[in-house]
Order: C-alpha cells, then sequence, then structure tokens
C-alpha cells in the first residue's frame, strides 16, 4: 500500500466533540508530515470556522466548505460561490419552514436575517436530543452566541460560500431535505448533510472530491496514492475518490459501507490518533 497525502475531514474526525485538536493527533501528523507524507483538510467549514484550528496544525492544502474553495500555502487554486438569487429563494422557504439557517460569505461573518432570531434561539434552547452530536450542539450555541451577525435583508455584494441548516427535530430535518431535493430540480446545487440534523447547500458539481483532485493536481499526485478518513455522508464523494477510505468508528453503517476501512475507536476517544499510530507505527515518545 503506497499513501502519499492524507485528506481529514474535520468534525467528528480530526477534532473531539469539543471541537479542539487532541495533542497527541498533532504530533502524529506533524511526524508524518516529516516523513513526507501531506496533509490535507477538506471539510464542511468555511475558512472562518477553521480561523482557531489551523494555526495549530501545519497542512499542505485546505478544501473547505465542501469543494466550493481550495488553497494551498495561503494561494486560492480554485472557488465557487452560491448565486444570490438562489440565496434568497432558499432563505425565503426556509423561513417558511422554520428552519434554522446560516448564510456563509466567503470573508464577513456567518449571518441571518434579524426577524428570525427568536425562532433560531427556540432551536437550541432546551435539553440536547440524544442523536444529536456533543459538537454539532456546542457549534449552533457558540454560534448564536458569539458568531453569527444579525442583518436586516441579504447583502447582494457577498461572496456566499455555503448555507448551512440545522433542526433538532430529525422529522422537521428530513423534511426540509426533501424540500431542498424538490428545488433542485430546477435550481441545481449541491446538499451534503453531515448529521440526521443537518445540512449544507454548495454550488452544483462541487464537493470534497472536486477540490481534493485540484490540490493533487498541484502536488502532482494520483488518487491512488489518498487516504481519506471523514465520518459522515458528506465524506462519501472523496471516498469514493481516494484509493484508500476510512470511516471513523461513529460514522452511520452507511457511510462506513463506502470505506474499505473503520476506526476501532470513534472521535470522542481520540479514534483517528490510533487509527494513524497503527497505520503508520508511529510511537508517541
Amino acid at each position: 500500500m503506497r499513501i502519499r497525502a492524507i485528506a481529514l475531514d474535520l468534525d467528528g474526525t480530526l477534532l473531539n466533540p469539543y471541537n479542539e485538536l487532541e495533542n497527541d493527533t498533532v504530533r502524529c501528523l506533524t511526524h508524518l508530515r516529516k516523513k513526507g507524507l501531506l496533509l490535507f483538510i477538506a471539510t464542511g467549514r468555511t475558512v472562518n470556522e477553521m480561523a482557531h484550528i489551523l494555526p495549530h496544525l501545519d497542512v499542505d492544502g485546505v478544501v473547505a466548505a465542501n469543494g466550493m474553495l481550495t488553497y494551498s500555502r495561503g494561494k486560492i487554486l480554485q472557488q465557487h460561490h452560491v448565486p444570490h438569487s438562489l440565496v434568497k429563494h432558499v432563505t425565503k422557504e426556509a423561513r417558511k419552514a422554520n428552519i434554522y439557517y446560516e448564510i456563509h460569505p466567503h470573508t464577513a461573518s456567518r449571518y441571518a436575517l434579524i426577524h428570525d432570531k427568536g425562532l433560531m434561539e427556540q432551536e437550541i434552547s432546551g435539553a440536547k436530543p440524544s442523536s444529536v452530536e456533543d459538537n454539532e450542539w456546542r457549534s449552533r450555541i457558540f454560534a448564536m452566541k458569539k458568531e453569527i451577525a444579525w442583518a436586516e435583508s441579504i447583502n447582494n455584494n457577498d461572496v456566499v460560500m455555503k448555507m448551512y441548516f440545522f433542526s433538532k427535530e430529525k422529522e422537521r430535518m428530513h423534511q426540509w431535505k426533501e424540500t431542498l431535493e424538490k428545488m433542485r430540480e430546477s435550481s441545481p446545487f449541491a446538499a451534503f448533510s453531515s448529521s440526521e440534523h443537518n445540512v449544507e447547500m454548495m454550488a452544483a458539481g462541487v464537493s470534497k472530491a472536486t477540490g481534493l483532485q485540484v490540490l493533487l493536481d498541484s502536488c502532482q499526485i494520483s488518487n491512488t496514492d489518498l487516504l481519506a478518513v471523514g465520518d459522515s455522508e458528506n465524506d462519501l464523494p472523496m471516498f469514493q475518490f481516494a484509493g484508500h477510505a476510512a470511516a471513523m468508528a461513529n460514522a452511520s453503517d452507511y457511510v462506513k459501507s463506502h470505506a474499505k476501512e473503520t476506526t476501532s475507536l470513534s472521535y470522542a476517544e481520540n479514534g483517528l490518533y490510533y487509527y494513524l499510530k497503527e497505520k503508520f507505527s508511529f510511537y508517541n515518545e
């Protein structure tokens, strides 16, 4: 087995339930890079959502917002955006459906309309449903407290990277996903979920795999030499693309069925570290 590059998802994979990097994992990845392996991050998060993470880990390239932005060593290699007309239309439908939503511009803060603040506060009130992952619940609470800017209207000058939708009720989110599928028939776009409680919307034809192809081309590496590790449905395109794919133990059975390997431990148990340690014979001294 030849592996020259590793692509890692963030939430549910590289990060722990508190959305933090484990020191052992950082040391292991630093060691692998010194041995010549390239390290890529492939995430649904935007650059702004990774601002507190990447300074603690040296990487060779990033695929952000499920392929909407790809960059390497400070240089943007590829960038897409969601048309303003589509952002307005989908926001209107989300408000009708009482769905929590976030609009994520390329550089500015994520935002939502001030008229919907009460509705969105309801979505993160009360006890956390057992089916919602700890990291997702914490992220929504933190977003509402500190990260979402409240606007009177949608800014036509923003370059929108993605829209994020959440509901603590699985059935409501299921219905919203069906609504999005119907909208895609007349207005093509990509949509990926990382849990039963969320869905993200990007430009059509974009995925983590399309971004990774750009990174590999820039490094002259074949996808057969790529190891991809993730835990969610938005990781499936890169599982299919990579020559080697591993699903986290916390992934659903459906996601695991699309990977060649499964880690023995979950992200809450630092499963990525132990998987890489065994696979690459790394011993943390």
